[in-house]
């Protein structure tokens, strides 16, 4: 049932993606669409209650807005969101596509980062992009 959930969002919000970037593209083709399966990928790294709200994408920025759920057990909500931050953006630096990532977790905080922020690592004779979790908790802002 989560699954179809997943599918049927992901439709939903490749609709208004698609609506959304025609407008938001500029006219020199530096904007970047975000695919069905990227929007999958993301959806994939949420856990459980947890849903991507909404995309926006804007020549190489992109900002998504998500709903962490309700509080858990084992984590700050502020915690949640480094990990849902650094999980999300490891996927989309590696994409090549996006300059600025930002991420607002609703009723929790805002993460936004530029590539520059990102380091390299070799993992398994691949070259890898990630922003530090040191970074990432510098850069958010509480509400």
């Amino acid at each position: 049932m989560k699954k179809i959930l997943i599918l049927i969002l992901c439709c939903i919000l490749m609709s208004v993606i698609l609506i959304g970037c025609e407008d938001s593209q500029n006219t020199n083709n530096s904007g970047k669409n975000i695919s069905a399966d990227e929007i999958n990928s993301i959806s994939g790294e949420l856990g459980e209650n947890e849903i991507l709200q909404e995309v926006s994408t804007k020549n190489r920025e992109i900002d998504l807005k998500f709903n962490l759920g309700n509080k858990t057990d084992r984590l700050t909500m502020e915690d949640l969101a480094y990990s849902r931050y650094s999980s999300v953006t490891d996927y989309l630096l590696n994409t090549g596509k996006w300059d600025v990532i930002t991420v607002d977790f609703i009723n929790v905080g805002k993460i936004t980062m530029n590539i520059s922020e990102a380091v390299s690592q070799n993992i398994s004779g691949k070259e890898e992009k990630h922003f530090p979790l040191e970074t990432i908790m510098k850069k958010f802002q509480k509400y």
